[in-house]
């Protein structure tokens, strides 16, 4: 049982941590305008799915999951 739990928690800290999620984050609460997450105001995040593996990660997604801890 114990290590059902211990599983569940780290697939858990696995979703928080993902693009998907700091993107969804980034956008509900506008970093993508704020200079300290090297954010540009006006420019939308670019989706992570929708690039190709050489496409670089927008500055704001790189700074928020560079300062993100669970």
């Amino acid at each position: 049982m114990y290590e059902d739990l211990e599983n569940y928690i780290e697939t858990q800290s696995k979703i928080l941590m993902s693009e998907t999620v700091a993107l969804e984050t980034i956008r509900s609460i506008g970093l993508q305008n704020d200079p300290a997450f090297g954010g540009q105001p006006g420019k939308p995040v670019a989706d992570a799915s929708s690039g190709g593996a050489n496409q670089p990660r927008p500055a704001a997604l790189e700074a928020f999951l560079k300062n993100l801890t669970v």
